[in-house]
């Protein structure tokens, strides 16, 4: 047994002498060098292409078996414009001579510094690659097909164990340019360095890399770093403590610069064929993106889910960051809180958020939403908010008035002309796929007050529908229809609307900071128009519209006192004054419009009092917001005036009173000459009536002749 081992160190001594021995002595007699012709005309035969080794190649053998290869560039494929395809400064690559005794391979740093890769593809579709790839297969093909082992008798051989002291990759530069889509893109000053690579370990990373593309003209870095794991048996690799930071520059940029952070741990599963984003942060202008994500199916049909949450940001200041014009509102404290969570669902053409909570200052919408189709930008939705002021986040009143709109400068949209008629946006519209329905418990808009509001909404080839419509309002409901079409070539409005049981005083002191009119209102309109703007829809308005006010008063106006007035006149006499309201009370006013090209016509216009009933007829016109009415008031009861005056002589007489002006101060005038003209037809009737009773016998004769005068 001695005798044994003593033999064996012998011999394992003398390999070693010699191993060292060859180290030393074969770089001395074998200079790699000369090797370069030969090398040079098998890259030319194979590929045709050029290789230029213009550094001496160093190699080594004791204790690292290694090659050094210093500036080396090989040409371009023919037909490209960039003489070369790629070149390097210098190349490095070792391994451990004694550990591939026992087949385990231990790699020094793999070192790649001044690469330059030039990657194209020109009109054809051909990229200048593809030669490399053909000359690759044909080398595959030429080789002798080996037996396969039989399956009785597989391989025992153990796998080879590899290891690499790491990557260290420095200035290194890739462009792209693609002749066929007019892109290009840039990579430049790429550095990534890696710790060891052992399989089954994990290995620490950073890359960093400029960034540059053409169309539209882009430019940035990207630093990255994390700790990588590969596990082979399993099919897993995961990267932990993934953190990305880039900062980007153009004229097509928010700002002209924009920047982002993202941390995350990512876990891909070969086996499962899955890819789980934990813990990811995401950051970019005043954003900030938490959540998770698994995307499953990535062999077949991939599909992601997961849980996103945007942190409160202030939205004005986010489109001020972004270098948009910024946003004055009626509220300064509107726009200026802002949240989001959902949780996200989607196949590659479709995407499901459910459920989906907005957090807008005060509000909160919460529902869930779905693009069935992301090609068709199909939308469905079903969704409510809490409550919601949307008077606030209009431009303030001043704003408003003098025209400004409240930002610095004129938006337009596409199809609209500053100053002239809007091209109806048609198009838009026809390619509209919109299904859903909201509700909102609470909701102030045009200074109206609203609850239980709820909107069903489908816009499908060019019909928009918002029906049924409902929604509480000042003591009463409103119901309505209103539908879009918009296949012709103007757009045509038809709605069908219906207030009932609506305090009208409230509403209207709301709406227009006055109680022209109080009572109890049920409106009922049915109209239809054409146009794309308000000014069109207003001039080609048709339809009809009726409305019933009862127990109620119409403000600034007592048609009383004006009658009182006017027979004092008559008369000769004056009233004193009177601190009255003025207004005339009702217990129903109703009416009956028909509305054509925007000018609405009425002749069954009635006011009833306990004193007096109104009937009148005229016109409103909407477009010059203008009325023109006649309306005759007839004294039912005698009116006791003030001082003790009677206006019996008026009763059953009509007055006739005259409305004119805008719907904003109308104006009411009563014709006292009419009036006087009426008195005095009144008093002849009255005589001649007398003089046919005292004259007149004949009670036949008397009805005849009292009927002519009449």
């Amino acid at each position: 047994m001695k005798r044994t081992l003593k033999w064996l160190a012998i011999v394992a001594g003398t390999l070693v002498v010699l191993v060292v021995c060859a180290a030393i002595v074969l770089p001395l007699v074998i200079d790699p060098n000369e090797y370069k012709p030969a090398l040079v005309e098998q890259v030319k035969k194979r590929t045709g292409r050029d290789l230029r080794i213009d550094g001496d190649i160093e190699l080594s053998v004791f204790p690292w078996l290694g090659v050094e290869l210093g500036k080396t560039t090989l040409s371009n494929a023919p037909g490209f414009s960039d003489p070369l395809f790629a070149s390097t400064d210098a190349v490095a690559i070792r391994v451990k001579l004694l550990p591939l005794l026992s087949k385990r391979v231990e790699m020094g740093t793999v070192t790649v510094h001044g690469l330059d890769l030039n990657l194209a593809r020109d009109r054809s579709g051909r990229t200048n690659w593809d030669d490399l790839v053909a000359a690759g297969a044909a080398d595959a093909a030429a080789k002798p097909a080996q037996p396969s082992p039989a399956p009785e008798e597989p391989s025992r051989a153990p796998a080879l164990a590899l290891a690499i002291g790491g990557l260290d990759i420095r200035d290194a530069n890739v462009s792209w340019n693609d002749a066929q889509s007019g892109k290009s893109y840039e990579i430049r000053n790429l550095s990534a360095s890696t710790g060891g690579l052992t399989v089954g370990e994990p290995v620490d990373f950073t890359i960093g890399l400029d960034v540059a593309a053409a169309d539209p003209p882009i430019s940035g870095r990207i630093d990255a770093e994390g700790r990588m794991h590969y596990d082979a048996a399993t099919k897993r690799a995961r990267i932990e403590g993934l953190e990305v930071a880039g900062a980007f520059s153009g004229d097509t940029l928010p700002g002209g610069e924009a920047s982002l952070a993202l941390a995350a741990n990512v876990e891909h599963d070969g086996g499962t064929q899955t890819l789980d984003i934990a813990g990811l942060e995401l950051e970019v202008a005043d954003l900030e993106l938490r959540g998770d994500m698994r995307v499953s199916g990535l062999d077949s049909a991939p599909w992601t889910e997961g849980n996103l949450r945007i942190e409160q940001f202030n939205p004005k200041q986010l489109l001020a960051s972004l270098g948009g014009a910024s946003i004055d509102t009626a509220d300064p404290e509107a726009l200026t809180r802002a949240s989001l969570q959902a949780t996200v669902g989607g196949r590659p053409n479709a995407l499901v958020i459910d459920p989906i909570t907005i957090r807008l200052d005060e509000s909160t919408l919460s529902g869930r939403l779905s693009v069935p189709n992301l090609a068709s930008q199909s939308l469905r939705f079903d969704l409510a908010v809490d409550a919601i002021d949307a008077d606030r986040y209009l431009p303030p009143e001043k704003a408003k008035e003098d025209g400004s709109g409240g930002t610095s400068g004129v938006a337009t949209t596409p199809g609209t002309a500053v100053g002239g008629a809007a091209k109806p946006p048609n198009e838009a519209l026809r390619s509209l796929d919109v299904a859903g329905r909201m509700r909102i418990g609470k909701l102030k808009a045009a200074k109206l007050n609203m609850s239980d509001v709820d909107v069903s909404l489908e816009a499908k080839d060019g019909v928009i529908r918002l029906s049924p419509i409902g929604a509480n309002l000042y003591e009463g409901t409103y119901r309505g229809n209103i539908v879009v079409d918009a296949r012709g070539e103007v757009p045509r409005t038809e709605v069908d609307e219906n207030l009932s049981g609506v305090l009208a005083g409230p509403l209207l002191a709301d709406l227009q900071g006055k109680e022209r009119i109080t009572g109890r209102a049920n409106v009922n309109i049915a109209m239809h128009a054409t146009g794309a703007t308000a000014d069109a829809v207003q001039k080609s308005l048709n339809g009809s519209a009726s409305f019933v006010f009862t127990d109620g008063a119409i403000k600034g106006v007592n048609v009383a006192r004006m009658i009182r007035e006017a027979y004092a006149r008559i008369k000769g006499t004056k009233l004193p004054p009177e601190e009255a309201v003025q207004q005339t009370d009702f217990s129903e006013m109703r009416a009956t419009m028909h509305v054509t090209n925007g000018v609405a016509t009425n002749d069954d216009f009635i006011v009833m009092t306990p004193l007096l009933r109104i009937n009148g007829k005229g016109k409103a016109d909407l477009p010059a917001q203008s009325v023109d009415y006649l309306v005759k008031a007839t004294i039912v009861k005698s009116l006791q005036g003030q001082g003790g005056e009677s206006l019996d002589d008026l009763v059953g007489i009509p007055i006739p009173i005259r409305v004119t002006g805008s719907f904003a101060e109308p104006r009411y005038a009563l014709d006292t000459k009419a009036l006087a003209e009426e008195l005095a037809r009144d008093k002849v009737k009255e005589q001649l009536s007398d003089t046919i009773d005292k004259k007149i016998g004949d009670d036949k004769v008397k009805g005849l002749l009292k009927g002519l005068i009449k």
